[in-house]
């Protein structure tokens, strides 16, 4: 099914970046900010590359559902109509806006764990205080993340030759609407992502630390990449 076909990329994308900021907590402080800024930067261009073509298929069959009835069928008419460019249609949106925003996610998670922590918490960060960081990552990179989902969707859904391209939509949307256009579903998606990473960081945190061996400093790279697709899928879930 589509979803399981989402839930798969999102497995390998989300673990595979996710690996890297792992190498990053024993990196010195000045550089782990860089690694987790160029690790969740290479995790948004895996990101896009394997999930935009299932994202545009979702998008077709849920906004018209009657020319769209199925997967196979969705592909099939994508394929024939538009040929294999239709299934990233819309790409330079989320290419070049969720490469920056993996990047500033991940920045921005590292950083409000250590406003989180205090004095008297061990080493390894609570869970609790790993999930509420999460939960208020996801508030603040709304603000990034919801103007690409609009032009995402507008190329996706407009009849073809609405939109030249990405930019062309977002200076057309911002033109005629100005800059509540380009908000447009701001509030829903803040609404959205807190719950979401909230339980995605959360969920990938208590899967890896539950998979590590008794005695072990460190989770095996196998329950890393196990985790990492849990909390994937916890995220797509809520979503």
């Amino acid at each position: 099914k589509k979803e399981n076909s989402l839930l798969v990329a999102t497995f390998l994308f989300f673990s595979e970046f996710r690996m890297d900021i792992e190498l990053a907590e024993e990196a010195p402080k000045q550089i782990s900010s860089v690694v987790s800024f160029i690790s969740g930067a290479t995790g948004g261009v895996c990101q896009v590359i394997t999930g935009h073509p299932f994202d545009t298929l979702k998008i077709k069959m849920v906004s018209n559902p009657n020319e769209y009835q199925s997967f196979l069928q969705s592909v099939y008419k994508i394929r024939s109509t538009y040929g294999m460019g239709g299934f990233f249609k819309g790409i330079g949106s989320p290419l070049v806006g969720f490469t920056f925003f993996n990047a500033s996610l991940f920045s921005v998670y590292e950083r409000t764990q250590k406003l989180l922590r205090s004095p008297d918490d061990p080493k390894q960060l609570p869970l609790h205080k790993i999930a509420i960081a999460g939960g208020i990552t996801g508030g603040i990179v709304a603000a990034i993340e919801g103007p690409i989902d609009l032009f995402k969707t507008k190329m996706q859904t407009l009849p073809q030759g609405t939109y030249k391209n990405t930019l062309h939509a977002a200076i057309n949307i911002f033109k005629e609407y100005g800059v509540v256009g380009v908000y447009q579903g701001y509030g829903a998606t803040i609404l959205r992502n807190i719950p979401a990473n909230f339980f995605y960081f959360g969920g990938y945190e208590a899967v890896k630390r539950g998979l590590r061996k008794p005695g072990e400093k460190e989770t095996s790279k196998l329950g890393i990449l196990f985790a990492g697709g849990m909390g994937g899928v916890y995220y797509f879930v809520l979503i």
